[in-house]
């Protein structure tokens, strides 16, 4: 997953430890009664760090990470 922002920087957004998939659908569970699927608004607070300093899953690219924060809906 992937955030292109209004200026066409790709940004890859790192979830906090306890967000797990939940199924092939790829919606994701925030400890476990928060469950957000593809095309859902949300608003998400963290924090921008160099792409350097997070592991990125093998094939992904992005000029920044974001450290998200727990979720608000």
């Amino acid at each position: 997953m992937v955030v292109l922002m209004d200026d066409g920087t790709v940004v890859v957004p790192s979830f906090p430890i306890g967000w797990t998939e939940v199924d092939s659908s790829g919606a994701l569970s925030w400890g476990g009664n928060t469950e957000v699927h593809l095309g859902d608004y949300v608003e998400i607070a963290g924090g921008f760090v160099p792409v350097a300093q997070v592991e990125l899953p093998e094939g992904c690219q992005a000029a920044e990470a974001f450290i998200v924060t727990p979720l608000a809906r």
